[in-house]
């Protein structure tokens, strides 16, 4: 990883992770590509910047939020705002946790939710 790089992880695999990581491994973020990895253990997710937790890992989303504490959280369950989560999308509706975002000290807009999702 370079450092200053942003880091996107995604926890598990299934078919809307594979087509998430194909969309974001093409945008920049702050004119710096996406550095996009898949891993399998949510300590692994430790040091990202975002962390999509794919519905094949989400029995681990509590680990998975510990883990990427600091990160922007995402997943497809409707549960996961509740969970700690900051954003959703999940029969086809978003939503989004805005108080629980910035208060880890990120920004995100509509635009950029569009970029990545």
């Amino acid at each position: 990883k370079t450092k200053g790089t942003p880091t996107f992880v995604v926890l598990g695999e299934d078919e809307l992770a594979i087509a998430l990581t194909t969309s974001i491994s093409a945008i920049d973020i702050a004119g710096k590509p996406v550095f996009v990895r898949f891993v399998r253990k949510p300590s692994d997710a430790a040091g990202a910047q975002i962390v999509f937790i794919s519905s094949s890992a989400y029995a681990q989303v509590g680990e998975a939020l510990a883990a990427a504490s600091g990160a922007i959280t995402i997943a497809d369950n409707a549960g996961f705002i509740g969970s700690g989560g900051m954003v959703s999308f999940a029969g086809g509706k978003l939503t989004v946790a805005k108080a629980k975002i910035e208060g880890s000290g990120h920004k995100i807009g509509a635009k950029a939710l569009a970029s990545i999702l």
